[in-house]
């Protein structure tokens, strides 16, 4: 099973899938054919993408598949593939011209274009083989929508498989994270039935639908921005009331806040070491300051250790994730950080706590927390005498595995490596500062590639 994060994997995906694509394409058209059409489509395409609405953090909707499939079930693979070339490329341009958010990384732009390839490529050869009239509406609508529906599928397994090289993360936590994008894309279907149905009665009439369906689209995404920016001050609020709570926390128990903005750093430098994205990076940093939130709720009698733990002061600690889970997930932007705080105690093994979860069960962000609160605990936490770094890491690689996940063990120790002392072993760290930071730095988002 695939589990290492390989940003040279992931750009070789790239080039495999881009020169396969390129390569079924121009088997079946050498030639592009209605230079007019293919820039009309293209614009089409460049407005929807800018258009896109953030659904939540990381979902984008959009509807500029549409007008890809109406290029390829009208127009053919090669005029498709070059709609979708410049639709990105206007759109990625615009986008970083205007400072829009949800801007295509390099990578992201590039898979794009590859998957675009090997769509168009694929779905090329399978029209090729239906006797359809691109003159009849109805043949050509039903065509479309069923192109779409395959293609949203084929888009969607491509990008989950390049999510899964470039994340390192398990096949269900790939689901998870694109199953409302294929229902998503679904939808795009319908529209793009629709489109090709009015262009087949008359190139008039699917333009006509076309700008119809952006101006609806307008409207929904006009309301969807009203409804992010209430949730966005409810996050606010939220955000302040467990700044709040993680201060009053640092006041009972100076030494867990330490450790939480501790935990913090550590998890953000692996993510980091990890080649995660900006967004993964931030919420390993948020989920490492805000890990140990669910302590709030236990007693001062479990929070003086140092008395030793009582069998209901142990129950109190492995239900810490869970009370934790519960305090964030009300926050629908940071929706991602409950369940990575709920599982920041399992273990590969499956002898961890609160569910006894195990291999790729487990976030790949909860076994970024894991290692990196344990690694504090050893070298810096004032519960017990303190360990040297190259003691600490030894203790975590004879645990991985077990414990511990040891791609995540490897990428601590090259995160520690050159590093100065007081980064390696962080007894000065400021919670307050580290929990204003995230406050007003939030989430950031992008834009998936497909």
């Amino acid at each position: 099973m695939l589990t290492v994060p390989n940003l040279r994997l992931a750009w070789a995906s790239c080039a495999g899938a881009g020169g396969l694509g390129l390569g079924l394409t121009l088997l079946q058209d050498s030639e592009i054919s209605d230079p007019w059409t293919i820039l009309a489509l293209a614009l089409f395409f460049a407005v929807a993408d800018l258009s896109a609405v953030e659904y939540r953090p990381g979902i984008w909707i959009s509807t500029f598949a549409a007008f890809w499939v109406i290029g390829l079930v009208y127009l053919g693979p090669l005029e498709a593939l070059t709609v979708f070339a410049i639709g990105v490329t206007v759109s990625a341009t615009g986008a970083r011209a205007l400072r829009l958010p949800g801007v295509y990384s390099v990578l992201g732009y590039v898979w794009a274009l590859c998957q675009a390839s090997v769509v168009s490529g694929a779905f090329g050869l399978a029209l090729a083989q239906l006797d359809y009239s691109r003159s009849e509406p109805e043949a050509l609508a039903a065509v479309a929508a069923v192109t779409m529906a395959g293609a949203a599928v084929a888009f969607a397994v491509l990008h989950a498989a390049h999510y899964w090289v470039r994340a390192g993360t398990g096949p269900r936590s790939v689901l998870r994270e694109f199953r409302e994008t294929w229902l998503l894309q679904i939808l795009e279907s319908i529209s793009a039935g629709a489109i090709a149905f009015f262009y087949a009665v008359s190139p008039s009439a699917g333009t006509v639908a076309a700008l119809a369906l952006l101006l609806v689209y307008v409207r929904v995404s006009v309301a969807a921005r009203d409804a992010r920016l209430l949730s966005d001050r409810y996050n606010q609020l939220a955000w302040g009331v467990l700044s709040t709570m993680g201060e009053t926390l640092a006041l009972r128990d100076a030494r867990a806040a330490r450790h939480g903005a501790a935990v913090g750093r550590l998890a953000r430098a692996i993510a980091v070491e990890l080649e995660l994205d900006p967004r993964q990076q931030e919420l390993a940093e948020t989920a490492g300051l805000l890990h140990d939130i669910g302590i709030f709720a236990m007693s001062d009698a479990v929070l003086d250790i140092e008395g030793g733990l009582t069998p209901d002061g142990w129950r109190q600690v492995r239900e810490h994730p869970s009370v934790g889970a519960r305090l964030l997930a009300p926050l629908d932007a940071y929706g991602p950080i409950a369940e990575i705080v709920a599982c920041h105690h399992e273990r590969p093994d499956g002898l961890g706590y609160p569910r006894g979860l195990s291999g790729e069960q487990i976030p790949l962000l909860s076994k970024v927390i894991a290692v990196a609160e344990a690694y504090d605990a050893m070298t810096a936490h004032s519960y017990q005498p303190p360990i040297g770094t190259l003691r600490a890491l030894a203790e975590l690689r004879k645990k991985a595995g077990r414990q511990f996940d040891p791609v995540v063990v490897e990428a601590l120790a090259r995160a520690l490596a050159g590093t100065p002392e007081d980064f390696r072993v962080a007894r000065n760290v400021d919670f307050g500062a580290a929990i204003a930071r995230r406050h007003k730095m939030g989430l950031g988002t992008s834009r998936p590639s497909f």
